[in-house]
C-alpha cells in the first residue's frame, strides 16, 4: 500500500505486508468481529499533516491518494 505524495517531490510512504493463511484475521469470520492485522502504525498523524515539511504532501485540497497492489501469484487458488 503507498501513499502517494502530492508535492512535485513525489516520495510516496509505501509499507507492505504478506497474509498468513492460518491467522483468523483472513479466514471466513467466525465471530462478529475479527482480530486486527495489518499495518497499524502505517504513517502517523503527525506525518500525515506535515504539509510541505519534509517535501511531502500527502493531503491536498481535502484528498487523499492510495495505490493498493495486490500480488496473489503465491496464493493457492480459492
Amino acid at each position: 500500500m503507498t501513499l502517494i505524495d502530492q508535492s512535485p517531490a513525489r516520495r510516496h510512504h509505501s509499507e507492505a505486508f504478506r497474509p498468513d493463511p492460518q491467522n483468523s484475521s483472513f479466514q471466513k469470520p467466525d465471530s462478529p468481529t475479527n482480530i486486527a492485522s495489518g499495518s497499524p502504525r502505517f504513517i502517523t498523524h503527525r506525518e500525515l499533516l506535515e504539509v510541505g515539511q519534509n517535501g511531502h504532501t500527502f493531503i491536498k485540497n481535502d484528498t487523499v491518494y492510495f495505490r493498493v497492489v495486490v500480488n496473489m501469484s503465491d496464493i493457492a487458488e480459492l
